[in-house]
């Protein structure tokens, strides 16, 4: 049995609205044999990820629209993503922020300027441990309620207020942080 994952079998989205990242971290994985998809709008993060079932997902941290945290917080809630690892891309180094990564789902950060190596190490180590560490692909409806992205939304949110019950977030704070705005929250919590 071999001890490493072949390139040719790995599936790789990278989310990241600066295409400016995008080139030379595209490159990096095709020249490796990867497979890749991108994504410059981190909005469709979960609909994509859910269609395309990658193997890793590299997920930028500081985007305009939508920072990496709130999309990692959308693909822990879904059951169709919630075991794709996340490795998050950075420019920041403070350790507070990576341990929220960490604390929300992600599987490591790789810090730019990256090393080319390290990060086809580090995508081939979390692919490799993912596919160990889960069960044969098995073809499973998650029903309607689960693909709605509504519903992803407003269990995001649920999970976010039972952490913070001491300091219960602003409705505005929450919406931020589940990716979506304040009317659309409040339109679901509606529901």
């Amino acid at each position: 049995m071999s001890h490493t994952v072949p390139p040719q079998g790995i599936h790789v989205l990278i989310i990241d609205d600066c295409p400016e990242t995008l080139r030379p971290l595209s490159g990096l994985i095709r020249s490796a044999g990867m497979r890749l998809s991108l994504l410059t709008e981190p909005r469709q993060a979960l609909q994509r990820a859910q269609a395309l079932r990658p193997d890793l997902i590299l997920l930028d941290v500081h985007m305009a629209q939508m920072d990496g945290f709130a999309v990692c917080r959308l693909l822990q809630e879904a059951p169709q993503t919630r075991q794709i690892p996340i490795i998050f891309l950075t420019s920041a180094v403070a350790v507070e922020q990576r341990l929220q990564g960490l604390t929300l789902g992600g599987v490591d950060y790789v810090v730019k300027p990256f090393a080319p190596e390290e990060v086809l190490a580090r995508i081939r180590i979390h692919v490799q441990l993912a596919r160990r560490d889960s069960p044969a692909e098995v073809n499973v409806d998650y029903g309607e309620a689960v693909r709605d992205p509504d519903q992803v939304i407003l269990h995001a949110a649920m999970r976010l207020i039972a952490q913070q019950l001491d300091a219960p977030p602003t409705l505005s704070d929450i919406a931020r942080q589940v990716g979506t705005h304040d009317k659309k929250l409040s339109a679901i919590f509606r529901r």
